[in-house]
This record gives structure tokens, C-alpha cells and sequence, in this order.
């Protein structure tokens, strides 16, 4: 995120919310894919009916880390 304010610094408004854009995003998949990966290592859980909802929440988690992330960085 200090990468995107000094681009805002340097470049202005249109490169900031590109580079915001792409920082968060990277950040939501790295934490989808950290969070997955440990949650995969229990065998029991893959097989059992809560997958889905498993699923669900971890899209959730990602997704409230980019609201995180505007919410730090405008704030």
C-alpha cells in the first residue's frame, strides 16, 4: 500500500487507483491461496457438506481485504 501512495505522490489520481487496483487484488488472491492451502491440509473437511460454505467464506475473507485496504488507505 506505500507503493500505491507514492505513485499517487508521483503520478497523480488515474495511476493511484490502478496501481490500488492491482496491489488489492494480489493481495486478496495471496491471502485466498495462503488461506486455502491450510485450510486443504484437513482431508475430513474437503469430503464433508460444508465445502461450499467453506468456499464461500473464504471469498468473503478476500474480498473484505480489498474493502480493508480503501477503507486504510482513504481513512
Amino acid at each position: 500500500m506505500i507503493v500505491t501512495v507514492i505513485i499517487h505522490l508521483l503520478f497523480g489520481s488515474t495511476p493511484f487507483w490502478l496501481s490500488f487496483a492491482y496491489v488489492s487484488i494480489a493481495l486478496a488472491l495471496f491471502l485466498l491461496r495462503s488461506l486455502r492451502q491450510n485450510l486443504a491440509v484437513t482431508d475430513s473437511i474437503s469430503q464433508s457438506p460444508y465445502r461450499r460454505l467453506r468456499n464461500y467464506f473464504l471469498l468473503a475473507i478476500a474480498g473484505s481485504q480489498i474493502l480493508s485496504s480503501y477503507f486504510l488507505l482513504m481513512y
